[in-house]
């Protein structure tokens, strides 16, 4: 049965997130316009091996958010208040588009605090994105600038390619073969960080994992166990 909780972050921000299973802890980030409840097909598979730790990011879920704008460096120090409220050392952490950059971030200013990282389709910056849907977020941005939440898809990280070599942590990057995130740039994202290994889903798209989970379940399982 999960264990659900509320975090007070230092801001006065109410968290959620759930625990879920036994043993090593791997904390799960989801995108934009989502919830921890994305990744269940995950920490069904997985949760037998690991104490899963699925967040909702403030404005989403079960979370709550009162400001106008959500920054990425908020979210790596929301992850890390929760990560010493439960007393969480080091973590495996598996992040998903806005999820993998805000897990990005934290890897490369707490190297110390993770473990294993799986970045799944993040990007660096917005010139990640194929051309259209780039052109989109840019407008998304300028006209939902009253949403915090739809704003965040035109936030960048604030990391540069050089930033990736403090991450210290053995590390793979996933993308779809059809991804918004263009492969190249996710490869780009590979190379810059030391420990690292770098798979295209074939056939793949933004959502593989959702869509295809026993296949991303088996990779990541694979990944966790240095079974690359």
């Amino acid at each position: 049965m999960a264990l659900e909780n509320y975090f007070t972050a230092s801001d006065g921000t109410k968290l959620f997130y759930y625990k879920l299973g036994q043993g090593p802890v791997l904390i799960f980030l989801h995108g934009n316009s989502e919830s921890s409840w994305i990744f269940r097909k995950q920490i069904r598979f997985l949760k037998a091996n690991y104490t899963c730790l699925a967040l909702d990011t403030r404005a989403h879920g079960r979370s709550h958010f009162r400001g106008k704008r959500i920054k990425f460096e908020q979210l790596a120090q929301d992850l890390l208040e929760i990560m010493n409220a439960e007393n969480i050392a080091v973590a495996n952490l598996l992040g998903f588009s806005d999820g993998a950059n805000t897990a990005m971030l934290f890897a490369s200013q707490y190297p110390e605090r993770v473990n294993k990282l799986i970045l799944n389709a993040g990007n660096l910056t917005q010139l990640g994105f194929i051309r259209p849907v780039g052109l989109l977020i840019k407008l998304i941005g300028k006209v939902a600038y009253k949403s915090p939440v739809l704003r965040l898809l035109s936030e960048e990280t604030g990391l540069k390619f050089d930033d990736l070599k403090n991450i210290k942590a053995d590390t793979l990057v996933l993308n779809g073969q059809f991804d918004v995130v263009k492969s190249h740039h996710a490869r780009e994202i590979a190379a810059s960080i030391p420990h690292s290994h770098f798979q295209i889903l074939s056939f793949g798209t933004h959502l593989t994992f959702y869509f295809r989970p026993g296949r991303f379940n088996t990779i990541v399982n694979n990944f966790l166990k240095n079974k690359t």
